[in-house]
């Protein structure tokens, strides 16, 4: 007698994937910035986002501030 098998088939609801942008605070000190952005990308893996890309620095009146994307969903 032979016996049967059974193959268990997985299905996945496909998504859009969400997107966002997360920014710093404004410092006169780079070192700041970046150690206050690393916290916050943080938080935001914590809650199930991941970075998207590199992140982008800008000076805005002699002050640092960090831009980072981040994605959901993928």
């Amino acid at each position: 007698m032979a016996a049967s098998k059974k193959t268990g088939t997985i299905t996945r609801k496909k998504t859009k994937p969400e997107y966002k942008m997360v920014k710093s605070i404004e410092s006169d000190s780079l070192n700041y910035v970046t150690a206050r952005m690393g916290d916050i990308v943080s938080k935001e893996m914590g809650d199930g986002w991941l970075p998207h890309g590199t992140p982008m620095t800008l000076i805005e009146d002699g002050k640092y501030i960090l831009v980072q994307a981040m994605v959901k969903g993928v």
